[in-house]
């Protein structure tokens, strides 16, 4: 029956009930908390979890920072929410499934009207998916849907009647459990529910969402999926129902499920669609495109328009990152490129649209300026040098806004309050100091530069700002050395003292006291010193001008241990627990003091972007944590490293073995990541990566000298299409190319008698993901002396 709750009642766990006579007694109930992160304003229940008929919620706030005074206090309670949970499950609703229109990167969404779930007893739905249509109409799938649970059947044996002709009722009231089975236990599963098993995927959601994309679902791109939507039910589940089983498997009934309503099938194929231009970077003889490379995509085509106007491929690559080289300088190129899906099964490759860019070789056509302040009324002006400079203009405004319209005759932004303030011509010189302005005002500058191109004079422009009055700190930055921690910041021309507050923290992430350290400083610097493995601070910085302080700056980053160097990878042969050999790679790296355990991540792209203030880089958006082991055929599934209590990814020592689904030829990039017990990174990125190329390390074979001639013979690389001969007179240096060859033989005729030669190899071929590759110079050569 419902209840009336006090708050004594709620904490209490028990309530004060009246009887009909006026008589009061204690009833205890059933109680259940749960606690949710201090950033979180919900916390979900699913129905099906609740015991009783009659159910209340309310919230209250704990405080469970550890600290000595507020640590375990509570807040006041909030009002009573009753969720009355139905003992039938009735109206079970149904899902109208449907495929919405692929977007432009080829995923679709599934959609649905968010059902009403009033007195179904549930609010739990899956999407199930498979490539076989067939699988959702059979009898084992719709077991898989209606779960039969596995019950332990507590009952006794008649002794004196034996069990078919028992009369004590005591002793035949769990009778009707008899010749029941279920299908939890591996055992007791069918052969035919396994194989369904296998083929079906599903994806939950909660209740209230309408809709989910085909990017959530990891779905192989370029194949059909089919797709059904289940509402389940698990209120029934506790009750003997074997005379009313829906399914029957291999003969046999089952007594335990979930109500279960299926949606209509629907269709869809995941596309690649359209790829996003790459972003270029431009020297005096190469162009460097970097693409958004995913998990999804497996390389890329790429085409260059050539003299005649036509597109010809000039690669195709399995990394984010390609490097055009041997261009013409000050040159503009026009490229098309497109990403693609190779599945190393099914031997297929999905193609996604051409995307169109252009890019200009020169590494002149870049410039950047910096305005800070060099007194209370002036300011100083440092550019990059441009490479052909003819002149600088340098152009000043004291308002903030800026005109977009821009002057065809002189580059500069055409509001007439920009003005001239100095020209100079001379190439070397790369700053200017403005004077005699006005403290409290807001500078703009801009700064452009005019070079020579060929026959082309051109121009490129950098702008900056500047307030003269006092600013929070910019730029503050704080790096470990050794074991002292260096905060840097500008100087600020207004400021007579700044302010350094700062947390020290141990390897646990607890706080050592509980109000901040707070420490002045004179000028924009300040060290924190005595830091043991492991520990980290949290910093601070302001500043004053003697009459008001600033606002609080926090470093932009806190490193409390560096970056994991020393990373190598090699291709290693190992032997199963069935003595069967494959090829892997093992990746080693330098130990990091304090590190409680470390993650490994594979990538096909080389380093991402790096930051030249913490000296890291930042890792490619296509990394994949390398596994122990895992299958080769299409499903791939894979056991992953959980070597620190059991958290997943987590590898203990200073090596592993990456066991992943590697291809041959294909060029891995392996990063490396400390952690602290507490789970923090110790590192703001990863030091540089290192790489190896899969089972595609070349050799040579043997060196033989005859007269006039020395037969270099070469052992065969997989996906090989020709290799590169070099030749030195040193071992370890000075090595030139003297030829090519297409087969496993070449023949050097230009060795000069009586003198000694290494000889090293290149392969250069096609990877087992249809792309190009081309190895490393072979690491031992082979010594002759020619005849």
């Amino acid at each position: 029956e419902p209840l009336t709750l006090t708050d004594e009642d709620w904490k209490n766990g028990y309530y004060t009930k009246t009887d009909a006579d006026g008589t009061k007694e204690e009833v205890e109930y059933n109680t259940y908390s749960s606690y949710v992160s201090a950033r979180n304003t919900y916390q979900r229940v699913d129905v099906d979890d609740l015991t009783n008929t009659y159910n209340y919620f309310r919230v209250r706030a704990k405080v469970t920072y550890d600290n000595e005074v507020y640590d375990g206090m509570y807040g006041d309670f909030s009002n009573e929410v009753l969720v009355q949970k139905s003992s039938e499950v009735a109206n079970l609703p149904t899902i109208a499934l449907k495929v919405e229109n692929q977007a432009d990167d080829g995923t679709f969404k599934l959609t649905w009207d968010a059902p009403d779930f009033a007195n179904t007893g549930t609010n739990s739905i899956r999407i199930y998916y498979s490539t076989d249509a067939s699988v959702f109409a059979s009898n084992e799938f719709k077991a898989i849907l209606a779960d039969p649970q596995y019950k332990e059947v507590d009952y006794t044996y008649c002794e004196e009647d034996g069990e078919q002709n028992c009369t004590n009722p005591a002793h035949t009231i769990n009778v009707a459990y008899k010749n029941q089975k279920s299908y939890v236990d591996q055992d007791e599963v069918s052969e035919a529910v396994s194989i369904a098993k296998k083929k079906v995927s599903y994806y939950s959601v909660n209740g209230t969402e309408d809709e989910i994309s085909s990017d959530d679902m990891s779905l192989e791109t370029g194949k059909k999926y089919y797709f059904v939507a289940a509402v389940k039910s698990s209120a029934k589940a506790d009750e003997s129902r074997p005379d009313i089983t829906p399914y029957e498997i291999n003969g046999v009934k089952y007594g335990f499920y979930n109500d279960v309503t299926v949606s209509s099938q629907v269709s869809a194929t995941e596309t690649m669609g359209e790829i996003s231009k790459p972003s270029t970077k431009s020297a005096k003889t190469s162009i460097t495109m970097t693409f958004a490379k995913n998990s999804r995509i497996t390389g890329y085509q790429i085409y260059r328009k050539n003299s005649k106007g036509k597109y010809a491929k000039i690669a195709t690559t399995t990394s984010g990152q390609y490097v055009d080289k041997d261009l013409k300088e000050g040159t503009t190129y026009s490229y098309k490129a497109r990403a693609y899906v190779y599945n190393t099964v099914t031997k297929k490759t999905i193609y996604s649209d051409y995307v169109c860019f252009s890019a200009e070789t020169s590494a002149s056509n870049y410039i950047d300026l910096t305005a800070v302040k060099a007194s209370k009324n002036s300011v100083k002006l440092t550019w990059t040098k441009v490479s052909g400079a003819t002149k600088y203009e340098i152009y000043r405004t004291s308002t903030s806004s800026t005109d977009t319209n821009t002057s065809k005759k002189t580059g500069v932004a055409s509001n007439a309050k920009w003005k001239l303030v100095k020209t100079i011509t001379k190439a070397k010189t790369v700053k200017y100091t403005d004077k005699k302005l006005n403290a409290g005002e807001t500078y703009s500058y801009k700064v452009i530069a005019y070079y020579k191109a060929g026959k082309e004079t051109k121009q490129i422009e950098a702008a900056d700002s500047v307030v003269l009055k006092l600013e929070k700190p910019q730029n503050v930055v704080a790096l470990l050395k050794g074991s002292t921690v260096n905060v840097t910041w500008d100087a600020d021309k207004y400021a007579t003292e700044y302010e350094v507050r700062y947390t020290k923290y141990n390897a646990q992430g607890k706080a050592y006291t509980d109000e901040p350290v707070v420490a002045t400083a004179k000028s924009a610097k300040y060290s924190i010193k005595g830091l043991k493995a492991g520990e980290y601070v949290n910093v601070s910085v302001r500043a004053t001008n003697g009459k008001q302080w600033t606002a609080w700056t926090s470093a932009s980053e806190t490193m409390n241990l560096p970056a994991v160097t020393s990373v190598s990878a090699k291709n290693v042969t190992v032997k199963d627990a069935n003595g069967v050999v494959s090829t892997k790679v093992k990746v080693s790296w330098k130990a990091v003091s304090g590190a409680a355990y470390y993650r490994v991540y594979r990538s096909t792209s080389p380093v991402g972007t790096y930051n030249k203030d913490l000296k890291v880089y930042a890792g490619p958006s296509d990394m994949v944590a390398i596994v122990k082991e895992s299958n080769t055929d299409e499903t791939y599934s894979t056991v992953s490293y959980d070597d620190y209590k059991g958290q997943s990814g987590t590898i203990v020592g200073t090596s592993a073995v990456d066991g992943g689904q590697l291809q041959t030829g294909v060029t891995y990039y392996y990063y490396v990541r400390a952690y602290a017990e507490n789970g923090t990174a110790m590192s703001a990125g990863y030091a540089k990566n290192a790489s190896v190329t899969f089972n595609a390390t070349p050799s040579i074979k043997s060196v033989k000298a005859t007269k006039g001639k020395v037969t270099v013979k070469i052992n065969k690389v997989a996906g090989a299409k020709k290799y590169v001969v070099y030749r030195s007179t040193k071992k370890n240096k000075g090595y030139v190319e003297i030829g090519t060859t297409k087969k496993l033989t070449y023949v050097d005729k230009k060795a000069s008698k009586g003198k000694t030669y290494y000889y090293k190899v290149v392969a250069v071929g096609t990877n087992a993901l249809k792309a190009d590759f081309e190895t490393g110079m072979s690491a031992a050569s082979k010594k002759v002396k020619a005849k």
